[in-house]
Order: structure tokens, then C-alpha cells, then sequence
């Protein structure tokens, strides 16, 4: 499907999962994703991977680390739209995982992200979780609220840094108690001295804070992740690859 060379194992596992195999260009881009992870050795560390900007609206909802597992779930008028992936309307579109804390992420070693296609200024998270037992704390990225990068990594405080566009990158990582990097695009980490209370106990959703009823976001998501924590140079490995991806399929025609 995608010639010679050399084709990643999820990769290899993503295209047994589709239920329409994708052309070859995007056959080989998605391998060319999957490559660059493994080279960055950023794959073995993630749990959640969503990519809705693929060729097909049922192979939108895998998650590429395990596509036989944790599939996404649509929930009200959410779009979709082939080489784009989901949009929300703001009052109760959004897609969950049904994935809760999992093992691989944990209140002081996580990172998640999102890829967003849209300039929204608006107060709705689009990647993330929050919790239920009391604590108050929650997961998410908002790419631009009020002019600002706006994310919560396992607290109660968000960490903010000024931003002129939602377009494009946006990402937490966390490996101490006390403190978290935030990522925008190929911009430089910001750190925030923002300590943990807990890791949320509720799903993963895109488009909105999973376990909250309100919040719905109207951007456009192209890719989430979620992971242990990443370094500094993982995450610019994390912005490129997927740089790359969406700079690629924006040129392709779909059906």
C-alpha cells in the first residue's frame, strides 16, 4: 500500500483496523507519522492518539496506539470532515474517548496536546478531563481564551501565556509535582510553578472537558494525544511531525 521501505508496526496495526484503506499518499504519510514518533522515541509513551483528519468518518474514531480499543464516540451535531477532523458548534458537540486516568499518564508524569485548525477566543477547553471526587482539578488545553494559551495539567490553577491564534499546537507536560512546560507550535516552553492536587478521574473528550456538561468548544480538532510525560526536544519532535502532517493532507483531495 505504500511501496518499499520501512513500515512501522502501528502503522501496520492502524491499517488492519481501517475499515477503508486510505490512499497511498495518506497511507504513507500516516507511516511517515508513526516513524518519526518512534525515532523521537516518543510512541512507547503514549496511550491516547486520535487523528480525525484521516480519509474515512469510522476510521476517524481509532485510536492509533491500540485501534482495537478505546474508539471514539460522537455525541450530539459534531462535524466531520475527511482530511480535517471534528468540529464543534459550542453548545454540545463534542467526541469522548470513554478512556479515564489509564495507566500511562499520572498526576505527576503526563503530557497531552492537541492539534487545532481554527482561530476560536472562547473559554471551552478543547482536549481534557476533570474530576468528580472533590478535588476540584482537572486536564485540558484552550488554545486561546481571553488572548491567552490557557491549560490545566492536574490542578486547580490554570498556567497561561499570551497567544494571538488558536491555530496549530498546543501542549502540557508535566514530570514534577511543582511544576509544568507548556508548548505552543515551535515557540519556546513556558514554565509554570503550579503544584498538582490530583490526577481527574473522568473521560478524555475532544471538543469539551470530559465529565463536564458545559464548556463545548466550536474549533476544529485535527489530532489529541495524551501520554507520559514528554522532554523539551519530544514535544518539538511532537510539533514537526505533526507540522508535517497537516502541511501534507491539506493538499489532498477526498471524496
Amino acid at each position: 500500500m505504500i511501496g518499499a521501505g520501512t513500515i512501522s508496526p502501528y502503522a501496520a496495526a492502524l491499517f488492519d483496523a481501517f475499515s477503508e484503506q486510505p490512499s497511498s499518499e495518506l497511507a504513507g504519510l500516516i507511516n511517515r507519522a508513526f516513524i518519526g514518533m518512534g525515532t523521537a522515541g516518543i510512541t512507547p509513551k503514549l496511550d491516547l492518539l486520535y487523528v480525525p483528519a484521516v480519509h474515512d468518518n469510522d476510521d476517524a474514531k481509532l485510536n492509533w496506539i491500540t485501534p482495537g480499543t478505546s474508539s471514539l464516540t460522537e455525541n450530539g451535531s459534531i462535524v466531520w470532515t475527511a482530511g480535517v477532523g471534528y468540529t464543534g458548534n459550542g453548545s454540545d458537540a463534542y467526541a469522548t474517548t470513554g478512556v479515564g486516568p489509564g495507566s500511562v499518564a499520572s498526576q505527576n508524569n503526563h503530557a497531552f496536546g492537541a492539534w487545532v485548525l481554527t482561530d476560536q477566543n472562547e473559554s471551552a477547553p478543547v482536549w481534557g478531563t476533570n474530576d468528580t471526587v472533590g478535588t476540584a482539578c482537572a486536564a485540558f488545553v484552550r488554545p486561546r481564551s481571553t488572548g491567552n494559551f490557557q491549560a490545566v495539567s492536574a490542578a486547580t490553577t490554570a498556567g497561561t501565556d499570551t497567544q494571538a491564534s488558536a491555530i496549530g499546537f498546543s501542549a502540557v507536560s508535566r514530570q514534577a509535582a511543582g511544576t509544568f512546560r507548556m508548548f505552543r507550535n515551535a515557540g519556546a516552553a513556558v514554565s509554570k510553578s503550579v503544584t498538582t492536587t490530583a490526577w481527574p478521574d473522568t473521560t478524555w473528550d475532544i471538543l469539551r472537558r470530559g465529565g463536564s456538561g458545559d464548556n463545548y468548544s466550536t474549533a476544529t480538532v485535527g489530532m489529541v494525544f495524551r501520554s507520559s510525560g514528554l522532554t523539551d526536544g519530544e514535544m518539538a519532535a511532537m510539533y514537526t511531525i505533526w507540522a508535517a502532517y497537516f502541511a501534507a493532507i491539506n493538499t489532498f483531495t477526498f471524496a
